[in-house]
């Protein structure tokens, strides 16, 4: 079971945090080497990708991939942590808010844009996290980050519920999104829910929720849910080695690369299908050297 390598794609459910994931995995499957690829909160669910073994050196690969949510939000209310976790801190009227007048809005946050992350955040401070220091009193004023909205729609408002689905880049926080939405509003609003429906490649609709994973895990059946480590770098190019270049790019060697790439980094597999590095290509002189080697 602890020799596992490979991803699972997990459904998490409202009300435990992502490491409460990564640590019920870990105790099924008795391997140390878990990780997850981007955090969710406590009251928000959907998909989060769950490495083991080797896999977790490939998360900042997975951690920089688009991210698809589905969010709704209440209007009229604002609380202190922008969701429904916090104390409502304010309350006004929204009987004048159209459903134009929100696509309005709502489409004019897609594309870069500056964003300042809520004060209750995994982010760190001095070492502490913000959250931690919020929940003290203590209020740091944080710089603007860029972040990026490629895709955002209005699928619903029922007042005072607006339902929207956004695709956005890593680093986007939801939760101030719908916090500048209610100021720009005039009335206020707050997370009420949150589901991702994908992070990087891995989809709801293939997901599988934490218990049914525990249990096939539990059941010696992680073979039908893990997920082979290269396909989950599913926009980086591939190569073929033969097994001569194999065993040049495990021992750390260069090997020339007959076919130009526009790509920088490839995935490479051996010559038994096996992925097995990372590799960097050189344009200028048409050679690839291991960026990561993998040995399992």
């Amino acid at each position: 079971m602890n020799s596992e390598n490979g991803f699972l794609n997990i459904n998490k459910p409202i009300g435990i945090t992502s490491m409460d994931v990564v640590r019920h995995i870990r105790r099924a499957t008795k391997t140390k080497k878990v990780g997850h690829g981007g955090t969710l909160d406590p009251n928000a669910s959907g998909v989060i990708p769950v490495a083991l073994g080797q896999a977790t050196r490939l998360l900042e690969y997975v951690l920089n991939g688009p991210k698809r949510y589905i969010a709704e939000l209440e209007i009229g209310k604002q609380t202190d942590t922008f969701d429904s976790e916090g104390l409502l801190v304010n309350e006004v009227s929204y009987t004048n808010i159209t459903k134009q007048k929100i696509e309005e809005i709502v489409s004019s946050y897609k594309g870069t844009t500056k964003q300042i992350p809520p004060m209750f955040s995994a982010l760190r401070h001095n070492g502490k996290r913000m959250y931690d220091l919020a929940r003290m009193g203590i209020l740091i004023e944080q710089n603007p980050r860029e972040v990026t909205l490629t895709y955002v729609e209005v699928l619903a408002y029922r007042a005072p519920i607006i339902k929207i689905e956004l695709h956005s880049s890593k680093g986007f926080y939801v939760r101030s999104f719908a916090n500048d939405i209610g100021n720009q509003l005039g009335c206020g609003a707050y997370l009420k829910n949150l589901q991702r429906i994908q992070s990087s490649c891995f989809k709801f609709k293939n997901s599988i929720d934490l218990d049914s994973a525990v249990k096939k895990i539990s059941d010696n059946k992680i073979d039908e849910i893990i997920i082979e480590m290269g396909s989950a770098l599913i926009d980086m190019p591939e190569i073929q080695l033969s097994a001569i270049e194999s065993q040049d790019i495990m021992h750390g060697k260069k090997i020339q690369k007959l076919e130009q790439s526009d790509a920088i980094l490839h995935k490479a597999y051996d010559n038994n299908n096996k992925f097995i590095a990372i590799v960097k290509y050189d344009p200028k002189y048409n050679i690839c050297e291991p960026e990561k080697v993998f040995i399992y």
